[in-house]
């Protein structure tokens, strides 16, 4: 018959002020290396923006930024919709969709992140509210995208204390200055913290 050996943790064999010590003597370094990794691999308009732009003084994560430092840390995503339509709706339709990211290591939760985002865009053009996409099943394909990518980062903002160095990403405003809104002004965002 085999038998399980099981090695208690060093942590454990502590009291609890030397636990405590050891744990913040861990997080230093943990956030000494993500500054290092950060400062010598990340690239601005690929892996994060400028947050001056939207009056944040913090840069603004993107997705290949925080699919970069969720690798690095060893975590698995998933999502899943937790508001709004599974499947495409009709033209026109107004809904929201929310997605719950969860974000796992070694089989185990380390953290969530939500985000959201509506099946509408503003045209500074036209001056109104149309649908993201030019047909249902892409606008909800887009829709759903969004708010995948938005649930991304909130989850590495918040599981990986990179909230430290950014701010949430505001690609919503980028694809109202740019795109078929060139030359006109983009709607005007609030900036809303993490």
């Amino acid at each position: 018959p085999s038998s399980v050996v099981r090695v208690p943790s060093p942590l454990a064999q502590l009291s609890p002020i030397s636990q405590l010590e050891e744990s913040f003597a861990m997080a230093v370094r943990q956030r000494e290396l993500m500054e290092e990794f950060i400062r010598s691999r990340f690239r601005e308009g690929e892996h994060y923006m400028d947050g001056a732009t939207f009056g944040s003084k913090k840069k603004v994560l993107l997705q290949p930024g925080a699919q970069l430092i969720h690798y690095c840390h060893g975590h698995a995503v998933d999502f899943d919709i937790v508001a709004g339509p599974m499947a495409a709706q009709d033209t026109g339709s107004k809904y929201t969709l929310v997605i719950k990211a969860k974000v796992t290591r070694r089989e185990q939760v380390q953290g969530h992140g939500l985000g959201s985002c509506s099946s509408m865009i503003w045209s500074g053009k036209e001056m109104r509210l149309k649908d993201r996409a030019v047909s249902p099943d892409l606008t909800h394909n887009a829709t759903l995208k969004m708010a995948k990518k938005r649930a991304l980062v909130d989850s590495c903002l918040n599981t990986t204390a990179a909230a430290e160095f950014f701010t949430q990403d505001l690609e919503e405003y980028g694809e109202q200055k740019g795109g078929e809104q060139k030359g006109s002004e983009p709607r005007p965002q609030r900036f809303i913290k993490p």
